[in-house]
């Protein structure tokens, strides 16, 4: 087993802390998940803790090269679950974390200019696109049904509500759930 890492994150402005407390409300009020709100209240407090010590030193005072210098700074970070890079989701993902703080301030008067207004960021490629079936292929699935149980089986894990819940009925001339 791998050494723990532990690291203490000291917030030395005590307005830090009060924004981070308010934008766990803010989240719980628009209906959050409780462990949701807590990541992003470590992400934020990370990004806050980074801004003391390599940015404007000051939230207020960051600016859109600021943030792309800690866009750089968590691309270097170690991932924590195997201890290598960690993926363009999880550097979006804070990024994402850091501009929801932003908007919170910007909404709360706190801060009058978004530097997210000319930072560039774009959500990373997803995976391939999973194939779909045509309706064609649907139907050969059914009609190779040889019990009801089946095509009701089918039809739950396959999902399918195509055409009022009847796919190739006119071909086989019965009902594709049954």
């Amino acid at each position: 087993m791998g050494r723990l890492r532990i690291r203490i994150l000291n917030i030395e402005r005590p307005a830090h802390e009060t924004y981070l407390d308010e934008l766990v409300a803010g989240m719980s009020a628009l209906g959050y998940a409780e462990r949701s709100s807590a990541a992003h209240y470590w992400t934020a407090r990370r990004f806050l803790d980074w801004t003391g010590k390599h940015g404007a030193g000051r939230i207020e005072a960051t600016t859109s090269a600021q943030l792309e210098v800690y866009r750089e700074h968590v691309k270097n970070m170690l991932s924590l679950k195997d201890g290598g890079p960690v993926s363009e989701k999880t550097v979006y993902q804070n990024l994402r974390t850091v501009q929801l703080l932003f908007d919170h301030l910007l909404s709360a008067g706190i801060i009058t200019i978004d530097p997210f207004s000319t930072f560039k960021m774009s959500q990373p490629k997803r995976g391939a696109a999973r194939p779909i079936l045509t309706r064609n292929e649907v139907a050969e699935m059914y009609a190779a049904c040889e019990e009801p149980a089946e095509r009701a089986l089918l039809a739950l894990t396959y999902g399918l509500r195509l055409a009022g819940g009847r796919v190739g009925a006119a071909e086989r001339g019965r009902s594709a759930v049954g």
